[in-house]
């Protein structure tokens, strides 16, 4: 991958309030990270770890509180930072594994964005690069949706159960890629329910009504 560090940046949300129908998920949250670090989001279901995500990605609107990202001391729009792995793969059944990498590279790619073949072998798909993506398994899309931060590199990924219905060995790539993208100074914020194999993460503890 890309070796080029992401500049210095610093986010921070004081007071957050995000409502999903009739009911307060996240209420009155706030933390502040850095780049370098990789932040476990842990806690039960429905208190809000997937909301948090969303949010900060500009999908869900927030009523109250202060979201602020800073990079190279310079005040930056969040959303357009942001890499989200989520539920939904982002994936064209009808091109190719390599096709699809090929679209998210024109897209979104940047001065930082790895090739398509250096990301289909971070992932291990690179047999696969002519192959349509609709035959993959749901763990070869999973993995081939995550390369899409490779080819769109953004300096913060929010990542929801990125290890999940993954084997052993893509459990072990995926990890190593959220230590490198942390390695070059950027930040992950992972929505998870399995510890995150990675020396000096930090956990934040959604819980109803508040965090720990």
């Amino acid at each position: 991958m890309s070796p080029t560090p992401f500049p210095d940046l610093s986010l921070s949300v004081d007071g957050l309030c995000v409502t999903r129908g009739t009911r307060t998920v996240l209420r009155d949250l706030g933390f502040a990270f850095i780049g370098g670090q990789a932040v476990s989001l842990t806690g039960p279901n429905g208190v809000g770890k997937s909301t948090l995500l969303l949010t900060l990605a500009g999908l869900l609107s927030a009523e109250d509180g202060a979201i602020t990202l800073q990079i190279g001391g310079q005040p930056v729009e969040l959303a357009e930072q942001c890499f989200l792995y989520g539920h939904r793969l982002g994936l064209k059944p009808l091109l190719t594994v390599g096709e699809n990498l090929q679209f998210w590279r024109d897209f979104a790619g940047n001065g930082r964005s790895a090739t398509v073949e250096q990301a289909l072998d971070a992932v291990a798909l690179t047999v696969l690069q002519d192959h349509s993506a609709s035959i993959l398994s749901q763990g070869q899309q999973k993995r081939l949706s995550f390369a899409r931060a490779l080819v769109a590199p953004r300096p913060i990924w929010l990542l929801d159960e990125p290890l999940a219905s993954l084997d052993g060995d893509s459990q072990e790539r995926i990890t190593h890629l959220i230590d490198d993208h942390r390695g070059r100074g950027g930040l992950a914020l992972v929505a998870t329910h399995q510890p995150l194999p990675l020396a000096g993460g930090v956990d934040l503890i959604l819980k109803r009504g508040g965090h720990s």
